[in-house]
């Protein structure tokens, strides 16, 4: 049974282990291309982390946990690094919180409600601080359909689960720091907002 075979983002910036639950049946023997790698295992060049580093840092240290992998799978991307998944290798992962396998809104709002409050805290946080340092407008603005319920939904999630206020205000805080950083990064840019935007399922 599949945990993860990639990141997978929807429109919506909600962001997925791609397969997970899954039964191996062979439909992942292929390499191919993914948008990034979970950071519970993935091998990169030396020469991409370094191109890809903030301040000396590989992964955001800000982030600390959750979501720390999607930022830097997103950075690689905009700066024109490419991913793949080599099904041939198997890797042992011990999750705290369960792989999300997709479905309904409602499925992930239960899950987060089962979820601890420091995961809750961190990955509520890191959410915010994600979109604000890699998202292009211009792919904010085609799918905004999807971003706007999903974020609603989130928002009342966050009301009744714990830390979800408090993670709020703490991604809010340092919304100088992610836009410095944002703009470090889009200075750089080897990808258009268009080619990013083929990764959103």
């Amino acid at each position: 049974i599949f945990d993860c075979m990639g990141l997978e983002v929807r429109k919506s910036r909600r962001v997925l282990d791609r397969s997970a639950g899954e039964d191996d049946q062979g439909q992942y023997d292929a390499e191919n291309a993914v948008f990034g790698i979970s950071g519970a295992c993935a091998l990169f060049r030396a020469s991409a982390l370094q191109d890809v580093a903030e301040d000396g840092a590989f992964f955001d240290e800000d982030f600390f946990a959750y979501k720390e992998d999607v930022d830097l799978a997103w950075r690689m991307q905009i700066l024109g690094h490419n991913v793949h998944i080599v099904p041939t290798a198997t890797v042992w992962h011990e999750r705290v919180a369960k792989s999300d396998a997709g479905g309904n809104w409602l499925t992930a709002w239960r899950a987060r409600r089962g979820k601890s409050s420091v995961v809750n805290f961190y990955s509520t946080r890191n959410h915010g601080w994600l979109l604000m340092k890699n998202d292009d407008l211009v792919n904010v603005f085609f799918h905004t359909p999807w971003i706007l319920p999903y974020e609603f939904a989130k928002g009342l999630g966050n009301i009744f689960s714990s830390g979800g206020w408090k993670a709020m205000g703490a991604s809010a805080v340092k919304v100088g720091k992610m836009w410095k950083k944002r703009r470090a990064l889009f200075a750089r840019r080897k990808r258009t907002a268009n080619e990013i935007r083929k990764w959103f399922v």
